[in-house]
């Protein structure tokens, strides 16, 4: 469960020296989690970042070092033993892991869940920047988004790279596997990629392909950066942002850096996770998904040979509830969480939806909307519009297909936002409840202008 990362939200005085969120509600419905937090608290947050930065140049990079050495040693360390196997540690063994496994995750977290601070500060400086800029020579309505992102290359592009290379055999399957073996997991369970599945994979790649277009498609890949850094200087030079408002890019660059870092890290986290649960069910004898509901207390209690209530846990992923503060945490069971879960609900319905546009090639879009949560099982009409909570890894085929993209979730410097821009397909973020309020096959129109979603029957 996401119990780890939800914790994590309301323990952030580590990091600034102060309660960054005061209270964090996580109501989990069929293996979803909604994430209730302060939108205030988090915009505090990156204030607080904000005024470090004009202080003292250089201060959100060296507060964050030790996550980074964290999530970029021990974390693949953690994973690659997980994908070595973990079959061969005695029951001891096996327990050290998983708490070296927790502890790691839970030492990142505190620092992964502070970056979302960026999501609503984004949205609300984004339009106070459009409106100061908007009559400036060289704005475009994606501008902000685009002056936000990143300058280094995501770990997806890496990935896409390495495989393209796969594909030419310039690197060997064993090569690939080794540092992309876990690219498939989501954050709810792992999923292995087996060598007769990569092998169809680089056959339908050649086939659709040939192997001048993908020597030519890793080449543009190599140099999209590169193109990114110039288009964004040049910007610069046109619009001339004051001072602060460079800082502001600077510290959006950077947290665009980290949020993509975070997600590597915590799909690995997620891969070894699970990769011990399974562990566990085979060795004795215990459903694999009532593992998958357990609080990661309740792991480490059971293989330290205490009891624990399998017969709650069984049912716990069809309505589960915890209230977190930074010194307690309530549990709602059954009934309760089901009504909290109701009472969530009731706040979401409306007919017009907004966001922010993250990618805009036109003004005006119109079509039929796919809800996909789980891109393994979720059908999805290629064309039509994808719509999500936030994409990750997975989501790149259903992407390349879509006609447009509307996630709940993510800022600026968030995947969708630079993928979208990168494949030339319109996109809005941050629409919040977007799939809890659109039907699979609703027809909507996104305004690539205002971020207004809206239905059109």
């Amino acid at each position: 469960m996401f119990d780890n990362i939800c914790k994590a939200f309301t323990r952030g005085e580590a990091i600034t020296d102060y309660p960054t969120l005061k209270e964090m509600l996580a109501i989990y419905k069929d293996g979803q989690v909604f994430e209730i937090t302060p939108y205030e608290g988090k915009t505090k947050n990156f204030e607080y970042f904000l005024k470090q930065e004009l202080r003292r140049p250089g201060f959100t990079e060296k507060k964050f070092q030790g996550w980074i050495k964290l999530i970029k040693t021990k974390v693949p360390k953690l994973n690659n033993a997980a994908f070595n196997g973990l079959d061969a540690l005695n029951q001891k063994q096996l327990l050290e892991y998983a708490k070296r496994l927790i502890q790691v995750s839970s030492e990142a977290n505190v620092y992964a869940v502070m970056i979302e601070c960026v999501d609503p500060f984004s949205e609300k400086w984004g339009n106070y920047f459009t409106k100061k800029y908007r009559n400036r020579k060289g704005f475009t309505n994606d501008a902000f988004v685009f002056f936000s992102m990143p300058r280094q290359a995501s770990f997806l592009t890496k990935e896409k790279t390495d495989f393209l290379k796969l594909c030419l055999g310039k690197i060997s399957m064993d090569a690939y596997l080794k540092r992309w073996h876990w690219i498939n997991t989501n954050y709810g369970m792992s999923k292995d990629i087996t060598k007769k599945q990569l092998a169809q994979k680089i056959k339908n790649e050649l086939l659709y392909k040939g192997k001048k277009f993908i020597s030519k498609e890793i080449q543009n890949t190599a140099s999209y950066q590169k193109r990114l850094i110039e288009q964004k200087r040049q910007m610069v030079s046109t619009l001339k942002p004051d001072k602060k408002d460079k800082i502001v890019f600077k510290l959006l660059e950077i947290f665009g850096y980290f949020i993509d870092i975070r997600k590597e890290s915590m799909i690995r986290y997620t891969y070894g996770r699970d990769k011990l649960l399974m562990e566990i069910a085979a060795r004795y004898k215990l459903p694999l998904q009532t593992l998958r509901n357990m609080r990661d207390k309740e792991v480490l209690g059971y293989l330290s040979g205490e009891k624990v209530g399998f017969k709650e846990i069984k049912y716990r992923h069809k309505y589960f509830a915890a209230f977190y503060t930074p010194k307690n945490e309530t549990i709602y069971h059954k009934q309760k969480a089901k009504k909290l879960y109701q009472a969530y609900i009731k706040t979401l319905k409306a007919k017009i939806l907004q966001g922010q546009v993250a990618s805009a090639p036109e003004k005006i879009l119109e079509g039929k909307v796919s809800i996909v949560l789980d891109a393994h099982k979720d059908k999805f009409k290629p064309g039509n519009i994808l719509v999500t909570t936030m994409t990750r890894p997975e989501f790149m085929p259903l992407m390349r297909r879509a006609g447009a993209v509307i996630t709940d979730e993510g800022g600026v410097t968030c995947h969708a936002a630079i993928i979208s821009r990168e494949l030339g397909i319109p996109c809005i973020i941050g629409a919040k409840h977007a799939t809890k309020t659109l039907k699979n096959n609703q027809s909507v129109q996104m305004n690539l202008n205002t971020g207004i979603i809206k239905l059109t029957h």
